[in-house]
């Protein structure tokens, strides 16, 4: 009996089974049917009409706006100085003269730090006295250029003498030979005696011998010449040294001179002093042989920048034309006005992937901002500190996109079909694909041009032309992807 009750249980349940395996395989052809269609090409016309029934749909109007339209985007900046300078020392000493503290305006040049260092000093006149000295040597060695040259014209001189002692020599010696020669032949036919023809060629040799000394003193006298030459090429190569060495000695005092200008740090520009680490009498370290506290820290007060990060999907939009309005949460009654300085061009990873962009404040005294910054930069004679403060914290809204005459539509009349954007109209109760390109959207509204084919003659081919919507179309709202090109619709008109 108890199986008799359980087998109209199972064939229950297996009728529920089946039902449920039923359902669910009608479900899903039903959502792959639609999605097939809403991602399918266009059906032509012939198709969508032969089905011969009108598919209800929606339609809007789209907004004209005849007074110009503005895109914008909003998002958190924050004030930075435009230059802020950590001063440190160069140089190793007892900080002699400190008297700026934190609040306190500096001006450009201005010392602001006197560090004591009699080291420097003493090395600064010892270089200086060796570069003294080394111009006394270059006076040295260009007379003795002067000496070497004189002595070298003398030797030159003398040469010529001993060639012309030479020429005396040589006739002497021609004199002896002939005397002797006279002398011999009367020793021969016994006219003279024989001690007085010895005597002659004594006289004769003697010639000779002083031909060969003149013509050594000559290669002396010429030996002496090149040596003075030597000697002179070496004291002009002396003056090219010594030069050399006054150009070393200059350096070097440059250097320690450049060290002791050190010990005076100077404002680089016109500014405040936000930070100070040290008081007078302290030691302070040379802050290139290790890591050192600045000694002051100091913002440029004049202007200040705005910071603000645009999202990826908005960067292509931003230009150094682009407007800003900055309201600060400090100054909430204040709105300050300024044109995008600069932007990175770049997205940066640690910033989620968003562009930095920079706006310039002119920062005042009070609450008036200057038209345009650099002509209110040339003419500014502000007193006392401005009203920005490097930190603050608020909102920019920053202009992307003008447009004169606007004619805007919702977003979900736009769709896509074979990677390209798409509006149905409706005519006549007929719906007509036509191709647009996307000049705006904020997920909301959004602006487009329709494109239009016109024949080129020139190469047979057409020409997209952009022709922007005229504002009395009927646009249908969403559905677009049951609906095929030139189908017979029943249009609702709809407000949005």
């Amino acid at each position: 009996m108890a199986a008799t009750k359980e087998k109209p249980k199972a064939y229950i349940y297996a009728a529920s089974g089946a039902f449920l395996t039923i359902l669910a395989l009608a479900i899903w052809m039903n959502s792959n049917r639609s999605h097939h269609q809403a991602h399918a090409e266009p059906r032509s016309a012939e198709a969508a009409v032969a089905g011969g029934r009108a598919i209800p749909v929606k339609t809007v109007h789209p907004k004209k706006n005849d007074q110009g339209f503005t895109s914008s985007i909003t998002q958190p900046v924050y004030i930075e100085a435009f230059c802020q300078v950590d001063l440190l020392s160069h140089v190793a000493g007892e900080l002699k003269f400190l008297e700026k503290n934190i609040g306190d305006s500096v001006k450009t040049g201005e010392i602001l730090i006197k560090i004591d260092a009699p080291d420097l000093v003493q090395e600064v006149n010892q270089k200086k006295a060796m570069l003294k000295l080394s111009r006394e040597d270059l006076r040295a060695a260009e007379a003795n250029i002067d000496v070497v040259l004189a002595a070298e014209k003398e030797a030159k001189t003398a040469i010529s003498e001993k060639e012309a002692d030479i020429d005396r020599a040589v006739a002497t010696q021609n004199y002896r030979d002939a005397e002797y020669k006279r002398f011999k032949v009367l020793t021969e036919r016994n006219a003279a005696v024989g001690s007085v023809l010895d005597e002659r060629k004594r006289d004769l040799e003697s010639s000779q011998a002083n031909v060969k000394s003149a013509k050594i003193a000559v290669q002396t006298a010429t030996a002496n010449w090149e040596e003075f030459s030597a000697r002179s090429a070496a004291a002009r190569v002396d003056v090219d040294v010594k030069k050399s060495k006054i150009e070393v000695a200059e350096a070097d005092v440059a250097k320690v001179q450049a060290l002791l200008d050190y010990t005076e740090i100077k404002s680089p520009f016109d500014g405040m002093v936000i930070a100070r680490n040290i008081d007078p009498g302290a030691f302070v370290q040379n802050a290139s042989t290790g890591k050192t506290t600045p000694l002051l820290t100091i913002v440029r007060t004049d202007i200040v920048r705005a910071v603000m990060w645009v999202p990826e999907k908005h960067a292509p939009q931003v230009s150094k034309k682009s407007d800003a309005t900055i309201r600060l949460d400090a100054l909430k009654d204040v709105d300050f006005h300024g044109r995008v300085m600069r932007m990175s061009n770049w997205l940066d990873p640690a910033h989620s992937r968003d562009m930095r962009v920079e706006v310039d404040l002119l920062n005042r005294p009070d609450h008036v901002q200057a038209a345009t910054l650099a002509q209110e930069l040339i003419s500014n004679h502000q007193k006392g500190p401005g009203i920005l403060r490097p930190g603050m914290y608020g909102s920019m809204t920053l202009t992307l996109q003008k447009f004169d005459h606007a004619v805007l539509i919702p977003v979900s009349a736009v769709f896509e079909r074979s990677k390209r954007s798409y509006i149905f109209v409706v005519t006549d109760d007929i719906a007509r694909l036509v191709p647009v390109r996307l000049k705006f959207e904020d997920g909301v509204q959004a602006i487009v041009s329709q494109i239009k084919i016109e024949p080129d003659a020139k190469n047979g081919k057409g020409l997209e032309k952009l022709e922007d919507l005229s504002g009395d179309e009927a646009i249908m709202l969403s559905g677009q992807g049951e609906i095929a090109d030139g189908q017979r619709v029943a249009a609702a008109s709809t407000n949005w």
